[in-house]
């Protein structure tokens, strides 16, 4: 077995998810790598009426869409996180089974709990669901997980903003997320 290296962010940079319908442990999953680069959308939705005899057609604001935030970073298996709860250190396998998982319901009975998580990487924030995981599996081949593993991945994971809170312009350029 690789001797394996406890990997958390540095104390002066907060990079997580914490779900509140996932069953990860302590509800947080840190990100063991900080990725290079973060992108972040926002589109203007309208409508366009046409004007018999107009150059320009009338545009009418329609609503803001939903913020998306999307990154990629890399992990490997001789650097992963520890869990909150135990303090053991995640297996590659686990750590992307967590991620995962963010993107599913919890069913309870006849209860079902939509995916609902938050986002934090640095100054980026952002409550709302997971919409896409994408692994890309590396090698070399690890032995630490039972039956074998790749033993580094790059994932991409996006995320999409859910707000009960109408904002505005003045809202946005004051920081309010």
């Amino acid at each position: 077995m690789p001797n394996r290296k406890i990997m958390n962010n540095p104390d002066w940079f907060s990079a997580y998810i914490a779900s509140t319908s996932s069953s990860i442990d302590n509800g947080v999953l840190p990100l063991p790598t900080i990725p290079e680069s973060v992108s972040e959308s926002i589109s203007l939705n309208t409508n366009e009426q046409a004007i018999i005899a107009r150059s320009a057609p009338i545009i009418s604001y329609s609503n803001t869409g939903a913020r998306v935030v999307s990154f990629t970073f890399a992990i490997a298996d001789d650097y992963m996180p520890t869990r909150g709860v135990n303090g053991t250190q995640y297996t590659i396998d686990e750590y992307v089974n967590a991620l995962k998982s963010l993107e599913y319901p919890v069913y309870k009975q006849s209860e079902v709990i939509s995916p609902q998580c938050v986002l934090r990487i640095g100054s980026i924030k952002l409550k709302g669901i997971v919409t896409s995981v994408t692994v890309s599996w590396k090698g070399p081949l690890s032995n630490i997980v039972a039956g074998g593993c790749y033993s580094r991945a790059d994932v991409s994971i996006q995320f999409k903003e859910v707000s009960n809170v109408v904002k505005g312009a003045i809202d946005i350029k004051g920081g309010a997320y």
